[in-house]
């Protein structure tokens, strides 16, 4: 299996399983109108916000954290630091 097949599997796996948490609903609400790599991308980047850590990391333990750091997002995409 070649890397990049690999990577895009565990990257859609990460993702379905994004949308077994209730608060992924909300999530997407404010992330509205972001593509699905976008949305991917910053699901699985780390985030100063979540203290260097990825949303993915903190779904489950946070998911308060989660949904505070996509309303960051959205405010840094309006007013970059």
């Amino acid at each position: 299996m070649g890397v990049h097949l690999h990577n895009d599997l565990m990257r859609a796996a990460q993702t379905a399983d994004l949308w077994s948490y209730p608060v992924m609903a909300a999530v997407e609400r404010v992330l509205k109108g972001w593509s699905r790599q976008r949305f991917e991308a910053w699901a699985s980047s780390t985030s100063a916000f979540l203290g260097g850590l990825r949303p993915l990391d903190v779904l489950h333990s946070a998911p308060d954290k989660v949904l505070a750091s996509a309303h960051d997002a959205i405010e840094n995409e309006r007013n970059p630091p």
